[in-house]
């Protein structure tokens, strides 16, 4: 038997009015903002290489869900890598980036991902949700999105857990079905496929699917879909001439966590 499990956000769905925002900053040794008036230099930096910033909140520059994509393909190339590594405050320090992500009112649009989800469910295959949203809220917006695009799918076969990692949770969905001898795994993270490579039982074939690369290698301090829980105090209360960098509560709100 084989089961069918998937990740929810950017595997199956993303947020067309998700906003990306990049904080410039350096260690010292934890991670500090560089400022205002140099991560108005810094969107000034991305606008020359055609990737425009929509606006500048405290220490981040704002940038839509297609632009950041752009960041994300440009950051590929060695040469832009390198521009950005060279890049020095006024102390000298070498420049990191910080991302993290924002949204006011959300509009879920599916991915490619879900309509394999849609029929392989509806040929009566054995399929699960996997996600690292909390029980609750969130947990209840991803069934109602799935709902919204055509595919009621059954709350007990979605599993939420939380700030927990993945593995174990697996584990538990293979409990139900002893029987399953392979896992088709659709996920987008990296952090997460490695857990559940190293924990899911041995004797289980694990048939791993990525979709879309993680954002921003190399130079994130951390991925951006799991920064919702370790956003670095310096950044939730550092303020600028524009007033208090305040994007964590509401992605708390957006995520589940409370």
């Amino acid at each position: 038997m084989k089961l069918h499990i998937f990740d929810f956000d950017e595997t199956l769905f993303y947020d067309a009015n998700v906003e990306f925002g990049i904080v410039p900053g350096h260690y010292v040794p934890k991670f500090s903002p560089c400022g205002y008036e140099f991560a108005n230099q810094f969107s000034n930096f991305l606008g020359s290489k055609g990737i425009q910033v929509s606006r500048q909140k405290g220490n981040a520059c704002i940038l839509d869900y297609d632009n950041y994509e752009k960041f994300r393909h440009n950051n590929q190339d060695t040469n832009f890598k390198h521009e950005i590594m060279n890049l020095k405050f006024r102390n000298g320090k070498s420049l990191s980036l910080m991302h993290f992500y924002d949204v006011n009112e959300t509009n879920y649009l599916p991915l490619p991902a879900f309509e394999i989800l849609k029929e392989l469910f509806y040929d009566g295959d054995t399929c699960y949700i996997l996600t690292a949203r909390s029980k609750g809220p969130g947990c209840e917006q991803a069934i109602n999105e799935m709902k919204k695009h055509g595919l009621n799918f059954p709350e007990s076969r979605v599993v939420c857990c939380g700030t927990s990692k993945k593995g174990a949770h697996m584990n538990s969905i293979l409990a139900r079905h002893p029987e399953a001898t392979e896992i088709e795994y659709y996920e987008n993270s990296t952090v997460a496929i490695d857990d559940v490579t190293k924990i899911v039982r041995p004797d289980v074939d694990l048939l791993i699917n990525k979709f879309m690369d993680d954002k921003v290698s190399n130079l994130g301090i951390l991925e951006y879909s799991e920064y919702r829980s370790k956003i670095p105090s310096s950044v939730k209360s550092s303020r600028s001439k524009r007033g208090k960098f305040n994007a964590w509560s509401k992605m708390k709100k957006l995520s589940g966590l409370s």
